[in-house]
């Protein structure tokens, strides 16, 4: 097999084209590794290469590498990401990049800390929030309840907390750990803080190449015996002598593309609403207590806290039975437990300020350092994209490193569209389409081909008359609009039906899909309704005068009523004859793998094991194909020069150039669909936009279905700096 293995050092990783200091490539195809993958016999061929500006040694080194891609060579990096960047920097092309056979190390390390035990805990390096190894421990799998919350403290408000347990902490994807725990290599870890800082903090490296390269050499000589190893653990588990991670790695490859590009943010305007943050975490809790008094002046930390007796006794007159508690016994004011309120005023009104204020801490003049340090001369956030950072495989940048579009909505109206337009697509309902394939439910699969899924289902059992259609959030019949009684009732209905499927997606049973259904009803509404039934409150309607002629349950004579088990179970009851065969796929799926202690793998070998709970088992076949179809429709576009400069869950948004806006649109969906119909034999659907802010008026594309009255609010703070004695 003709395969190398690459590392390399760097620096201003915040620029799109790295600084190039030096690689080392380490060439193993005239030599044999055993089997086991624990030692080499013989010792490789080693190259290094000293590159720092350096013109001319990086054009040589580049034809090298075009040399070993041209010969069908198979290179090996530990987060390929990095090496990825680093090629472009020297001069490779996005579509050279994308012709290199990658295995990468890195992947199948976190596979096995995210799916096993005897790898997820164990003696381990820690590391501390920069990134630098502090110690070595060994952590164990928790053995109950409480030793796995850890330790419980009180926080301001009031409520218990967790703090993490240092002894059940899971494993990091480090190369260390791997080394350590898989070849039973201890790297000095402090020489290599050392020699990181010494490349990252200097301009010269006189006298110290040869040190630098030898330290680069350290980690590149281990990285072919660790892979090998990797995969015949993984072949054990996955009972699959062909077991590979090419098409995975790709997506490393990808992702390099990607942070190359990086996303264009409007710097000037996120300084100035950075100026504004001492002033704004205090207006907006004035705001809410303009009416409902849940924030109290703390004078000591000299800001607003939420007064959880205010929050409490208001909860006490309304929900005091069925709101959810803490274990203390305490009501739970988790921002998603409160999210389930939307129709309470109040509850909403503390819930979004929290949110705003949860996501306004990563703009703070404290935290803004963090992101301009990710921010290039070009004016692109750079930043890790945490790839395979979930169970289903899904990135997970972080947005206090600047990451966007995971932060409140309006904060994406930031992305900079001045001298080029932003396109975006994204699957629509695709969870639908996707249990329909896997399963092969035909019920599903008409469902999703209807205009709208849930629409259809609640009409297979007579929540929904037939003939009513859903077009722009509002309900017709023979093409004219309904009454606004029936509308807002509809769409109600349509809410619960829709938390119903999502819940039996994740796997929820009776008792967790009682309160969700119970407050779905509100989910779908729009703004124009809720003014309707916030209308009908002014005039004195108590909360049950409200809602009671828009009652989902129609006439039917459903066990337990509003808010309990048996009325959730009787909704799980419906979905399941409504959808036998996922509900029989699921359930065998499921039984399978607990029984004979196996594995679920997607089509590109990324998997879950039996050790994960029976309700995240069957989510894990729709979430993760819709990432394998994410990550396919990423390399197609990439390879015919779409500039993708994010991901978002199943979205993909790119820069296009002014006048390409419609035909690039075009072209991503076709991708888009394309990519659906490799994996599922179906023809998905994909919706896309066109993205721009109008920063004179206040209005943006980002926020017309989100986040418009928040953008209200703020746009005008985004537009100038704070005056100091403001």
């Amino acid at each position: 097999m003709k395969v190398i293995s690459i590392d390399t050092e760097f620096k201003n990783s915040q620029e799109k084209y790295l600084t190039p200091v030096c690689a080392v490539i380490v060439d193993y195809t005239h030599w044999s590794i055993p089997q086991s993958g624990n030692s080499v016999i013989n010792q490789p061929t080693t190259k290094q290469y000293w590159l720092y500006q350096d013109t001319t040694a990086q054009n040589k080194f580049i034809a090298e590498i075009r040399q070993y891609i041209d010969d069908d060579y198979t290179i090996v990096a530990f987060y390929g990401v990095a090496e990825g960047r680093f090629l472009l920097s020297c001069g490779l092309t996005n579509q050279e990049l994308l012709k290199i056979k990658l295995l990468d190390p890195f992947i199948a390390w976190k596979m096995l800390i995210m799916n096993y035990s005897k790898y997820k805990y164990g003696w381990m390096v820690i590391e501390d929030e920069n990134g630098k190894f502090e110690e070595k421990i060994e952590t164990h799998q928790p053995k109950d309840e409480s030793e796995k919350d850890g330790l419980w403290v009180e926080n301001d408000l009031g409520e218990k907390e967790l703090v993490v347990n240092k002894k059940t902490k899971k494993m990091t994807a480090s190369l260390a750990n791997a080394l350590f725990r898989i070849l039973g290599i201890d790297i000095n870890v402090t020489h290599k803080n050392v020699m990181r800082e010494l490349i990252l903090d200097n301009d010269t490296y006189t006298g110290r190449e040869e040190e630098i390269l030898n330290y680069c050499a350290e980690d590149a000589i281990y990285l072919v015996p660790l892979y090998s190893k990797l995969a015949d653990i993984i072949k054990g588990y996955t009972k699959n002598q062909g077991f590979e991670i090419k098409q995975l790695s790709r997506w490393m490859l990808c992702n390099a593309i990607i942070t190359t590009t990086g996303i264009p943010v409007n710097v000037e305007k996120l300084k100035n609403f950075s100026s504004h943050y001492e002033n704004i975490k205090n207006e907006l809790p004035e705001r809410c207590n303009q009416t409902y008094k849940f924030f109290v002046w703390d004078e000591r930390k000299k800001k607003y806290t939420r007064s959880y007796n205010s929050i409490a006794s208001y909860i006490d007159t309304k929900y005091a039975d069925t709101f959810p508690r803490t274990k203390t016994g305490q009501y739970s004011l988790k921002s998603d437990v409160l999210r389930k309120y939307k129709m309470d005023e109040a509850l909403y009104a503390l819930q979004h300020t929290g949110n705003i204020l949860d996501s306004l801490k990563n703009i703070r003049p404290i935290a803004i350092n963090k992101i301009e340090k990710n921010i290039g001369s070009d004016g692109r956030i750079r930043i890790l994209l945490s790839e395979f950072g979930t169970i289903s495989g899904r990135n997970t940048a972080k947005p206090s490193q600047g990451y966007l579009l995971t932060m409140s909505t309006f904060m994406r109206t930031l992305i900079e569209d001045d001298c080029y337009s932003i396109v975006g697509a994204d699957y629509s309902a695709q969870e639908f389409g996707l249990q329909g394939a896997i399963s092969g439910d035909q019920n599903l699969i008409q469902a999703y081909y209807s205009s709208d899924p849930y629409t259809w289902f609640a009409q297979q059992v007579g929540f929904i008359p037939n003939g009513v259609e859903r077009m722009m959030g509002h309900y017709l019949l023979a093409g004219v609009p309904i009454s606004k009684e029936s509308d807002i009732k509809y769409n109600q209905t349509r809410g619960l039906f829709k938390s119903l499927c999502l819940g039996v997606g994740y796997g929820m049973g009776a008792s967790k899909l009682a309160m969700s259904l119970t407050l779905a009803r509100v989910n779908s509404l729009s703004g124009e309704e809720k003014d309707y039934i916030s209308q009908l409150r002014i005039k004195g309607k108590t909360e049950e005068e409200i809602i009671k002629p828009y009652k989902i349950y129609g006439e039917k004579n459903l066990p337990g009523g509003i808010n309990k088990k048996a009325t959730a179970q009787y909704y799980l009851d419906v979905f399941n004859s409504t959808f036998p065969d996922y509900t029989r796929w699921k359930k065998e799926m499921v039984n399978n793998i607990e029984t004979n202690h196996s594995i679920y793998t997607l089509p590109d070998n990324w998997f879950i094991s039996y050790e994960h709970q029976s309700n995240t088992l069957p989510n894990f076949p729709v979430q993760g194909t819709a990432q394998v179809i994410l990550r396919e429709a990423v390399y197609q576009a990439l390879l015919i020069g779409l500039e993708i400069f994010a991901t978002l869950h199943d979205a993909i948004y790119i820069i296009s150039k002014p006048g390409c806006e419609k035909t690039d649109m075009l072209l991503l969906k076709k991708i888009m669909v394309e990519a659906g119909r490799k994996y599922t034999g179906m023809e998905l659907r994909v919706d896309a936009s066109i993205y721009a802010t109008d920063w004179l008026n206040g209005i943006s594309d980002w926020t017309k279905d989100k986040g418009s009255s928040d953008f209200k609010i703020f746009y005008e703070k985004m537009n100038k700096p704070s005056i100091p004695d403001e």
